[in-house]
């Protein structure tokens, strides 16, 4: 029988295994068919993980190629999984599920991407401060989360990336997300 408990910061603690939560945040992007699949990822990562919040959708030009526009969102989720288990065991067969097929070029247009942003208070991903697409929705759940080096805090750097890009919300994209996955 397995029992949960409290830790200090409020996550629960497996009190069989006595393994702990991590907060991870993920960015969900793409930029073929992007209003299906994000829907379509969404679900089968909760089939996966406990979802505890999630941003509005973004729409934004693609970065360091061409093509379609992406939309991007970002997960928090919490899991007992490392990092290297959480990545190689659910979020790559989701991608490829969806019909990602890694290549050499990292900026094609794909169905899907799922990236780890943050895992547990750790940045993963230091792009979080210089992209709209990472900074901008990641601000949504994370606002007081602060740079390293400038203290700026991700609301603050999302305000600039607002005025200076072409960044714009996609709040039905979010609502689809919702719909449970059927099948």
């Amino acid at each position: 029988m397995r029992h949960d408990s409290l830790d200090q910061s409020g996550w629960k603690l497996n009190a069989v295994t006595n393994q702990e939560f991590y907060r991870v945040y993920i960015s969900l992007g793409s930029n073929i068919s992007p209003e299906e699949n994000l829907p379509k990822a969404y679900a089968a990562v909760q089939s996966h993980l406990k979802i505890i919040a999630t941003s509005t959708a973004w729409e934004s030009l693609p970065f360091g190629g061409s093509g379609p526009n992406f939309i991007n969102s970002i997960i928090l989720v919490k899991t007992n999984l490392q990092i290297n288990e959480l990545k190689n065991k659910i979020l790559r067969p989701i991608e490829t599920q969806l019909g990602r097929v890694r290549g050499q070029d990292p900026n094609l247009p794909r169905p899907i991407d799922l990236d780890i942003l943050i895992f547990d208070d750790q940045v993963v991903d230091p792009n979080i401060w210089v992209h709209p697409f990472l900074a901008v929705p990641l601000a949504e759940l994370i606002p007081e989360f602060r740079h390293p080096q400038s203290g700026e805090t991700l609301a603050e750097i999302s305000q600039k990336f607002k005025c200076q890009s072409s960044i714009v919300p996609r709040p039905e994209v979010q609502e689809r997300r919702l719909i449970p996955a059927t099948g």
